[in-house]
């Protein structure tokens, strides 16, 4: 994998990981409208409100600032918790050692 530097790790962390085209937020945009009909054998419904729940989601969350926009921030917040240990805070991406 090669050796990181301190720039490129810290760039690695703040990308989000991509799977052929797409994160995995928009992969699940997708899949789960899906998914769900397919089991009620629904498949061109699934297909298209998968499509269109797809679209407005990436538009959606690029037009509210990208992978570091607030829909990341909403995320983050409902994301589950250890609350003895709490979280990080979201606004300092490098911490001092």
């Amino acid at each position: 994998m090669g050796e990181f530097t301190h720039e490129a790790l810290l760039r690695e962390l703040d990308e989000p990981n991509m799977y052929l085209l797409w994160t995995i937020d928009e992969i699940a945009a997708f899949l789960v409208p899906f998914l769900g009909l397919l089991l009620f054998g629904h498949m061109l419904v699934g297909l298209g409100s998968g499509l269109v729940i797809f679209q407005v989601y990436r538009r959606i969350k690029r037009s509210l600032g990208g992978s570091n926009g607030i829909v990341e921030a909403y995320k983050y917040q409902l994301m589950p918790t250890n609350k003895k240990a709490g979280l990080p805070n979201s606004a300092i991406s490098e911490y001092l050692t």
